[in-house]
């Protein structure tokens, strides 16, 4: 499965600032640059907080997606 978030960021640089940054609560396992660039932020083997630490009041957002499927 591919999960693709739009982050409304200023830049791809400012994106990838805030998904490596502890503070922001929130992660992403890769970001794709508008060139193209893919860097890899969190392991796979890894969860990765896409949206934040609490969304629609599941804490784990991952069993959220997975009881839909």
């Amino acid at each position: 499965m591919i999960l693709l978030h739009y982050t409304g960021m200023q830049s791809g640089d400012a994106a990838l600032k805030a998904l490596t940054t502890a503070a922001s609560k929130v992660s992403s396992h890769y970001v794709v640059f508008e060139d193209g660039r893919i860097v890899q932020c969190v392991p796979e083997s890894l969860r990765a907080w896409h949206a934040g630490e609490i969304l629609l009041g599941w804490r784990d957002r991952y069993q959220f997606v997975l009881d839909r499927h």
